[in-house]
């Protein structure tokens, strides 16, 4: 729909590709960038109103684009983390990908359903709504078998420990906000359990073994 600057699609679907994840210094995350947030004079639409929109503000001249239904199977995610130094680098295996309703519109809401293995064998789920424009979501996560040592930059400012072996195992829930505007920096809140089993642990000025256990 050309007048109304608006695409509608009925589903997506893929298998068999490829993605890139990353996460700036700056905590944002490449494909909130992707969603424009500045607003351009132009004229009031209908779909503006129909995405909840403030009646009678000034729209964006964005076009909006809406999915029915998403499907992505046996893709292959890069991750990758500059907020920890060093950065950290994870790859994803076996990725599927389900959205519902997924949009560029203004405050509108989708929900997603992740699922994937990592390269040692963990595994992870992440399911929950997601909104955009700003972008925020609220994902419950189930994951077991992480490995710990992947993930050891995001201990460093912490505590003077060098992991060597353990996997993690979590349950719980993520909420994610990217910011509303360029500028904006983005936060996460995390809450829930974890369970570490097969724990290993050095002191790092000494290189002395720290800690050790099992199940």
């Amino acid at each position: 729909d050309v007048p109304a600057r608006r695409i509608e699609v009925a589903a997506l679907e893929s298998r068999g590709g490829m993605a890139s994840i990353a996460r700036g210094a700056d905590g944002r995350i490449n494909f909130a960038r992707l969603l424009k947030t500045a607003n351009v004079a132009a004229k009031p639409r209908a779909d503006d109103h129909a995405a909840g929109a403030t009646p009678g503000a000034a729209q964006d001249a964005t076009w909006l684009v809406s999915v029915k239904h998403t499907s992505f199977d046996r893709y292959t995610v890069d991750f990758a983390d500059a907020v920890p130094a060093p950065a950290v680098a994870l790859k994803l295996r076996n990725v599927e990908f389900v959205g519902d309703d997924l949009s560029n519109a203004r405050a509108r809401r989708s929900r997603i359903r992740v699922a994937a293995t990592t390269g040692d064998g963990g595994r992870i789920a992440i399911e929950g709504p997601v909104t955009t424009r700003p972008m925020s979501a609220q994902l419950h996560v189930d994951a077991t078998g992480l490995a710990l040592a992947p993930l050891q930059a995001y201990a460093d400012p912490y505590v003077d420990v060098t992991v060597t072996a353990g996997t993690l195992a979590v349950n719980g829930r993520v909420d994610v906000s990217a910011g509303d505007s360029a500028d904006a920096a983005g936060r996460t809140h995390c809450s829930g359990d974890v369970a570490v089993s097969g724990f290993g642990a050095l002191d790092t000025p000494t290189r002395d073994e720290l800690a050790r256990w099992g199940k």
